[in-house]
């Protein structure tokens, strides 16, 4: 049982220069697979709107390494920005549980008597919350400019939507190419061409913007901040939770142009055994 068309959807089977044969199955196959891995790297992304300390520090939207030196001491600090909120942690993700004793003696040990004290190093915080420490955090940077948290909280909660978005019409998009919308057989491919088009370009026009928003009002002013506000010696990446979701909607663009090149099944559709007998 096939599903039924309204005729608006037979307008683009006529666009394409692959008809039947074996480059057309080729082709509709890589399509596949550009939207299994497009749909497999939308998850990865969404998962930047985890809580979980451990999640954002390995899927970041956005990585800041900050280096600290002072007389012949030298810390290295993690910042990991996700759709969430901050995760600071010691450099490479070490040494999270810090030890010390209270009290300490003055040759800096520890006495008999001391009580050792764990300190967990990985500090996290939603934007929620760091907004409301925005002021203890700007006065203990001596900084009188409003800090970067506001436009990153923005652009968070802004593509936000666009994560969770992207994975629903990838899911929507290989269901659709494994039942109604099939192209592989070439017989009955009528009308099921536009639909994948609209289904599979939609996601990236109407997204593009605020993922382009995230990169410039987090990114830059992250890297702003860090290189001129509080003038440390820091390097700004992107992460892997921003990156794959940009790698998806170049995948979904490559897979548009396929869809474009496979032409559809033009033929007027043959009359049924069903009325010939009948007849």
């Amino acid at each position: 049982m096939g599903c039924s068309k309204p005729r608006c959807c037979f307008v683009a089977d006529r666009i394409g220069c692959v008809g039947d044969g074996d480059a057309r199955k080729g082709l509709l196959g890589c399509d596949m697979c550009l939207m299994l891995v497009g749909l497999i790297l939308s998850i990865i992304a969404v998962l930047g709107m985890s809580s979980d300390e451990t999640t954002v520090k390995r899927v970041p939207w956005s990585r800041v390494e900050v280096k600290f030196s002072a007389k012949q001491l030298s810390f290295k600090l993690d910042v990991d920005l996700n759709l969430w909120g901050v995760v600071i942690s010691p450099s490479k993700n070490q040494y999270c549980e810090y030890y010390r004793c209270v009290p300490v003696d003055s040759n800096g040990r520890c006495p008999w008597d001391s009580t050792l004290v764990a300190i967990d190093m990985c500090k996290g915080m939603s934007w929620d919350d760091l907004d409301d420490n925005q002021p203890r955090l700007r006065q203990s940077l001596n900084s009188t400019q409003e800090l970067f948290y506001n436009d990153c909280k923005k652009a968070s909660k802004g593509v936000s939507a666009t994560a969770i978005t992207s994975v629903i019409t990838s899911f929507a998009a290989v269901i659709s190419r494994c039942t109604c919308n099939n192209r592989f057989d070439f017989a009955r491919d009528r009308g099921k061409k536009l639909v994948l088009l609209i289904s599979t370009i939609m996601p990236v026009l109407t997204n593009i913007e605020a993922i382009s928003q995230y990169g410039a009002q987090c990114q830059k002013n992250v890297r702003g901040f860090y290189n001129d506000e509080v003038e440390l010696d820091s390097s700004v990446e992107l992460g892997p939770g921003y990156i794959c979701i940009i790698i998806s909607f170049v995948l979904n663009f490559i897979a548009f142009i396929v869809q474009c090149i496979v032409k559809g099944n033009t033929e007027e559709p043959g009359p049924k055994l069903d009325s010939i007998s009948k007849a």
